[in-house]
């Protein structure tokens, strides 16, 4: 079972700068994901697993390497939400 904190947190402008930069690059890498799982259903009538989604992440990485910014465990999250 997880278990979840809430903490308050007030970043400077910096902070604020990386959070919504880390926060653009998940949301992409949900898209991706999303969209391949769409895919792979549609023309397959297959879903994809978790270790599919993480070759993808794997290539999307050398893809593009701004995705090497966002710490890896943090990317390998979205794909398990």
């Amino acid at each position: 079972m997880r278990t979840a904190y809430k903490y308050r947190f007030y970043p400077n402008k910096d902070q604020k700068t990386v959070l919504d930069w880390t926060l653009e690059i998940c949301r992409r890498i949900w898209n991706i994901a999303l969209a391949d799982r769409k895919i792979a259903w549609e023309q397959e009538g297959k879903s994809r697993s978790y270790e599919d989604q993480a070759r993808l992440l794997t290539e999307e990485k050398q893809k593009n390497p701004e995705l090497y910014s966002v710490h890896a465990h943090v990317l390998q999250d979205e794909l398990l939400s």
